[in-house]
């Protein structure tokens, strides 16, 4: 497997664990638990409107999470590292936030902060190995698949 497979193949389970996390209980309210999308449109139902803006930035996550894959596939290693940089920020924000609140976070919230220090560091790693790769092409010394 090449160093770009592995790119893409790191990169897209780092996003797919971003977006499980979304999917999963953040809060429970009684006896109902919500997911991070039900939890932001329950807020902003019930008017908290300085929320808004971080609930589009919210909502554009999973463009984040297809653009970086798409990116390092189309061998864009750098822009789709600050993709999954910035969404991996956003997913490690908003899951440190739900836990410290003392909602009653559920598996989701934790697995956000988790899911975003991995996506911080697949990014990092995409980036370092994708230099590394030119590198070696730029000198001749690499071989083809």
């Amino acid at each position: 497997m090449n160093e770009r497979r592995v790119a893409v193949a790191t990169t897209f389970a780092s996003c797919a664990v971003i977006q499980l996390a979304t999917q999963l209980e953040w809060i429970r309210s009684g006896s109902a638990s919500r997911n991070s999308y039900e939890m932001f449109r329950s807020a902003q139902r019930l008017g908290l409107d300085q929320l808004t803006p971080f609930r589009v930035i919210w909502f554009l996550l999973p463009v984040l999470c297809l653009g970086s894959v798409l990116m390092v596939s189309l061998a864009r290693e750098r822009v789709g590292a600050v993709f999954l940089a910035a969404a991996s920020l956003i997913s490690l924000g908003a899951g440190i936030a739900v836990v410290r609140s003392g909602l009653g976070a559920g598996p989701g919230a934790p697995l956000a902060v988790v899911s975003g220090v991995l996506g911080a560091v697949v990014a990092i790693a995409v980036v370092i190995t994708a230099r590394r790769s030119r590198r070696l092409l730029g000198s001749g010394a690499a071989t083809s698949d």
